[in-house]
C-alpha cells in the first residue's frame, strides 16, 4: 500500500512543476523590479509575498540618511526661544561639521547628526564659523566608540568654555547638576 501511495504521489506531480515555479518567480521579481524593488534571490519573492509587516534598520539603505532636529528642549519645563538659540549655538560648536556655501546659502557637511545639529543652528541663524570668531575652538578630544563623547575647548576672552557631547546614558552619569544661568546664557 505503501509503495502505491508512493507511485501515485509522484505520477501526480508533473515534471514541469519546477520550471513554472521558476518561471513565476521570475516574473514576480521583473514586475518589483518595475516598481524600484529589487530581491537578490528568487525565493525570497514568495517569503515576501506571505509578509505582512516588513522591519528593518535604519542605515540609509531606505532613508536618505538625513537627520533633523524637531524639538529642542532646556533644563527646565520652560524653555524660552532664547534658551533654545543658546543651545543650538552651544551644540553646533561641539561638532566637526563643515558649513560650505551654495548660492548664498550655508550648508552642514559631515556625519548626520552633526550636521542636523548645524542645520537646525542655520536655520536660527548661527553661523558656527561666526562663533568661532569670537570663541575661538582651541583643542579638542574627538568622539571614540569607548568614550562615547566628544569635548570641544573654546577660549573666550581670558576664559574657558568646555563643551561636552555624547551618549545620554554616559553624559548623565558624569553630570552633578544642571545649571541654567538666563541672564548671562551660561550653563554649568
Amino acid at each position: 500500500m505503501f509503495m502505491t501511495s508512493v507511485g501515485l504521489a509522484v505520477a501526480a506531480i508533473p515534471e514541469g512543476l519546477p520550471a513554472i515555479v521558476t518561471i513565476m518567480l521570475s516574473i514576480g521579481v521583473t514586475k518589483m523590479a518595475k516598481r524600484n524593488s529589487i530581491i537578490r534571490k528568487l525565493p525570497a519573492v514568495e517569503t515576501l509575498g506571505s509578509s505582512s509587516v516588513i522591519c528593518s534598520d535604519k542605515t540609509g539603505t531606505l532613508t536618505q540618511n538625513k537627520m533633523k532636529v524637531v524639538e529642542i528642549k532646556g533644563g527646565s519645563s520652560n524653555t524660552t526661544i532664547d534658551d533654545k538659540k543658546f543651545l543650538l549655538k552651544i551644540a553646533s560648536m561641539c561638532t566637526d561639521c563643515n558649513i560650505s556655501y551654495e548660492d548664498r546659502k550655508a550648508h552642514a557637511q559631515g556625519e548626520p547628526t552633526e550636521v542636523a545639529l548645524v542645520n537646525a543652528a542655520l536655520e536660527e541663524g548661527i553661523n558656527k564659523d561666526e562663533i568661532y570668531r569670537e570663541e575661538k575652538r582651541i583643542n579638542d578630544i574627538p568622539f571614540d566608540s569607548e568614550r562615547k563623547l566628544m569635548t570641544t575647548i573654546h577660549k573666550i576672552g581670558n576664559k574657558y568654555r568646555v563643551i561636552t557631547k555624547g551618549a545620554p546614558d554616559v553624559l548623565i552619569k558624569r553630570c552633578k547638576k544642571i545649571y541654567i544661568n538666563r541672564k548671562n546664557r551660561r550653563v554649568k
